[in-house]
């Protein structure tokens, strides 16, 4: 039968009715005529047409496709078993959504940070080449390449389809309202082409932009067209001041392109041999031919950095290495991994879900025993008993569905509010789109059969006659009994694994909270401003606004003390270089932290003098060759001798460019200072990490074009912010004063958020899981009760004491908690290993841990095997006994 008859049997099913009501019309009237009477001429008729009922059946079946119809049945019959057993359906709903929306919000996250966090063409195939040191893997030699290299790399390779170069610098925008920080990245003339985006506003940067006689242009970011010209439809066309150079704005970008992160763009044509190092150097960026692998593109540039590094032996380590990194994976690091944890986390929770599903299906399908014993006695087969069994699972399974996409929606708002931002692409939007919601009902899907299969497949296991004698208190009882307490130990031990998990990120966390930074971070501000360009290009002018900026700073009530910093002032973002001390041979392979600052810094960041003096005033006013070194310095160059009066040399400090972001410094012909002071150690490698050696310079030996005030207050430093930026800004409206911030919350945001966020989910999950164990391990308590109430009673009426019942039931929940506890345990030792980077001052087997989550597993299971315990201890003997 076709399709088109199936869909038109109402159709075809009353014109076959009323064909064979022709027929026995026809029939009777000829029965009629032979002399009966009009009743035994019907009957007559009916007798030769034969079974009227069963003639319906055929031409029923005529027009129908059999499996659809009794799947429709099925649908029917699950629905109304939804329906009249409504507390059983929601607590099955609302423990598998809440599953189902917890792996959906997690695979939203990944899907959008890790997946296809770019709106770039082709974003996968992006990556960045870079030259590393391989005397020191964490450093980067070079990021951003010499033109002459870049074109090299870019004209003789052949495994990239297509190469684009970037670069960032600070540079200071000038409106009528002042004067402000201003991010620009200059770009090749290609790469609006080859990121594939459209411009929400104007146009976008091309080659003819990049000709030497061509206007000064600029593309707007969305974030700062609305920030800084209030999403002005009419900035196309309008002329911005850049440094003292005109350009005119030609576009503005849609939200997500966040390429560099820049407020704007601009392009100029790399050309070898330019003197100009900002607009020759670029950060190579390419996309790989279809079929390149990473390896076989690093090869290929291996062999032409191998011949520039004979030609050039200046500009290479003696050994380094080429490395091609996906820019995804330059962009999210190490984040990967914790996400990827968290996935596998709330994969258990989901399991956890079902397998409590599970138990609550298998304790009604006991229930349920008599019934489908009937129908198998009536002939229904064992697949038709399964299915059916499935499409209710599957009902439940697209319930949970629809309502765990609803808690997904506010899962992902919320995750994204406690998610850290370091190393998530600003491009990401964290979304429930199309993928991610097919990928929930694909959830739903697979955990029908995850939870469905097990009491489906124990149905068909049955002895009919046994069945319809007990009623579902026999032998499939017992073996469904079996089921059930299986999937709670499977429970158990998968809540534990969680716990366990969530208790080590616990003891990371307070250990990283409660590590001695060396610094004290409470109630310290920190404004960065940076000079036009044009302006006090003196080195006396400038550190005279410094000096008067930092004493009027100092004057503000709530303000203890202030000092100045060249550069950020933050001890894990320094400038690092090599360092030479007399008596040693070579330059030391480490590199030192060095820091320019003023007299107080030492006060205003709460360190501690080990030995020595501090920097005087005198010797920042006289820009005198002095240092302070750290602990870690002296360990290292001075781990038998006393090192005041002893010299250092620094010879990065006789290049013009420190490590600052578009921060340019006086280079210095003779970088040699003498030690004055030692300091205790701060942690400036990283709050994980131990000090490396540092050394303090007076600021005014650099004056640089990026300094920072630090203040330390007596006030709420929030509230100081805006106060001390107002005061820097009365000097010169022309001096571009940064945000700023709190050096805790930064501290924090840096350090602390991270742990925070992986501690803050992973717990949600092991809280959810123990109440799920809870109301599995109370839900299998319950149904042994009420299976063996007769058992109960009878051991009551032979004079069993309460505790003695109590106990025997207690006992029953605490040995598949002991099951679960151990087979947990024996898990937890592998999967702990995946916590491993996360981890800091423990280790995965940690013993108190353990303890304690075990103690929480017992306690938690005690509770839940109390309430059907004291259910069993009230059972009235005579009444269970009449009732059996």
């Amino acid at each position: 039968m076709g399709w088109s008859r199936f869909f038109r049997r109402k159709f075809w099913q009353e014109e076959r009715s009323r064909e064979l009501e022709a027929h026995l019309q026809i029939e009777t009237d000829e029965n009629i005529a032979r002399g009966l009477t009009p009743d035994e001429a019907r009957y007559a008729a009916q007798r030769r047409l034969g079974n009227l009922l069963r003639i319906r059946e055929e031409i029923d079946a005529m027009n129908s496709v059999g499996f659809v119809d009794t799947l429709w049945q099925d649908l029917r019959y699950g629905a109304r078993q939804i329906r009249h057993n409504p507390g059983f359906s929601t607590v099955a709903v609302l423990t598998l959504a809440l599953g189902i929306g917890s792996v959906t919000v997690m695979y939203s996250v990944i899907r959008n940070v890790l997946l296809d966090p770019f709106p770039y063409a082709d974003s996968r195939g992006l990556v960045d080449v870079l030259v590393r040191d391989l005397a020191r893997p964490d450093a980067i030699v070079r990021g951003p390449l010499p033109v002459d290299e870049f074109r090299d790399y870019q004209e003789q390779s052949h495994v990239f389809a297509d190469v684009i170069g970037a670069d960032g610098e600070s540079v200071i925008w000038t409106s009528d309202t002042g004067a402000e920080q201003f991010t620009i990245v200059h770009v090749t003339p290609n790469t609006f082409t080859f990121l594939g985006v459209s411009p929400l506003l104007g146009r976008t940067l091309g080659p003819d932009d990049a000709r030497p006689d061509a206007p000064a242009v600029a593309v707007l970011s969305h974030r700062a067209w609305r920030s800084r010209f209030g999403g002005d439809p009419d900035v196309v066309g309008r002329p911005i001041v850049l440094d003292d150079r005109p350009r005119t704005v030609v576009g503005v970008m849609p939200p997500r392109f966040e390429w560099n992160v820049a407020d704007a763009w601009v392009t100029e044509r790399l050309e070898r041999g330019a003197p100009d190092v900002v607009s020759t150097s670029r950060w190579f960026q390419a996309r790989l031919k279809p079929g390149v692998a990473l390896a076989q593109a690093e090869a290929e540039l291996a062999v032409i950095a191998a011949r520039r590094a004979r030609e050039h032996p200046e500009q290479y380590p003696k050994q380094f290495r080429i490395q091609v990194v996906p820019v995804i994976e330059w962009v999210v690091g190490r984040y990967r991994t914790v996400l990827y944890t968290l996935f596998a986390a709330v994969g258990l929770l989901l399991l956890i879900a079902c397998g409590n599903v599970a138990s609550m299906l298998l304790a009604r399908a006991t229930a349920r025993e008599a019934e489908m014993t009937l129908r198998a006695a009536l002939g229904a087969s064992r697949a038709r008993i399964v299915r059916q069994l499935l499409v209710e699972s599957l009902l439940l399974a697209l319930a949970a569905a629809a309502v765990g996409s609803l808690l997904a929606y506010g899962g992902v708002e919320a995750l994204t509010r406690v998610m850290p931002q370091q190393n998530v692409p600003r491009e990401t939007v964290i979304r429930l789109d199309r993928p991610v919601l097919l990928f929930c009902l694909a959830t739903a899907v697979f955990s029908t059969f995850l939870f469905g299969l097990v009491p489906a497949v124990h149905s068909i296991r049955r002895d009919l006659l046994a069945g319809l004698r007990q009623g579902g208190k026999g032998l499939a009882a017992s073996r469904r009994g079996g089921a059930s307490n299986g999937l709670v130990m499977a429970q158990v031990a998968l809540s534990l694994v969680l716990l366990l998990g969530a208790g080590l990120l616990m003891r990371t966390f307070l250990a990283l909270v409660h590590v001695d930074l060396g610094f004290d971070v409470a109630n310290v501000v920190v404004v960065p401003f940076g000079f036009p360009a044009g302006q006090y290009e003196a080195a006396g002018k400038k550190q005279a606004f410094v000096s008067e900026a930092v004493e009027r700073v100092s004057g503000l009530p709530g303000v203890v003390v202030a000092a100045d910093v060249v550069g950020w002032p933050a001890p894990f973002a320094a400038f690092r270089t090599e360092y030479e001390v007399a008596g040693r041979p070579g330059p030391s392979p480490e590199r030192a932290v060095v820091r320019m600052c003023s007299q107080n810094y030492v006060q205003v960041m709460g360190l501690k003098l080990a030995a020595g003096r501090a920097l005087s005033p005198e010797d920042v006013r006289q820009a005198h060759k002095v240092a302070m070194v750290n602990e870690a310095f002296v360990r290292t160059v001075f781990p038998d001798r006393n090192p005041i009066g002893r010299y250092v040399t620094l010879p990065g400090l006789s290049s013009a460019r420190d490590g600052v972001k578009g921060s340019e410094r006086d280079a210095l012909k003779d970088p040699t200072f003498e030690i004055v002071g030692v300091l205790r150690d701060v942690r400036n490698s990283g709050i994980r990490e131990a000090a490396s050696p540092e050394v303090l310079l007076p600021s005014t030996l650099s004056p640089g074009s990026v300094r920072t005030i630090v203040a330390r207050t007596s006030m709420d430093p929030a509230a100081m912010l805006e106060t001390i930026r107002r005061e820097v800004k009365r000097l010169d409206r022309g001096v571009a004063v940064r945000t700023g911030g709190v050096l805790e919350t930064e501290v924090r945001d840096s350090f602390h958020s991270q742990p925070r966020f992986v501690l803050l989910v992973l717990s949600a999950f092991a809280v959810t899981g123990l109440l799920l164990v809870a109301m599995g391990i109370y839900g299998v308590l319950a149904y042994t009760v009420s299976r063996q109430r007769r058992e109960i009673a009878l051991r009551m009426a032979l004079g069993a004491a309460r505790g003695d019942v109590l106990g025997f039931v207690v006992g029953l929940g605490m040995r598949l908690v002991a099951g679960g506890v151990f087979i947990g345990t024996v898990a937890s030792i592998g999967t702990n290993r995946l916590l491993v980077d996360q981890l800091w001052n423990t280790t995965p087997h940690d013993p108190l841990t353990f303890a304690v989550a075990i103690g929480v597993i017992v306690l938690v299971g005690l509770a839940a095997c109390y309430v059907p315990a004291a259910r069993a201890v009230r059972v009235d003997p005579m009444a269970a006994l009449r009732s059996e």
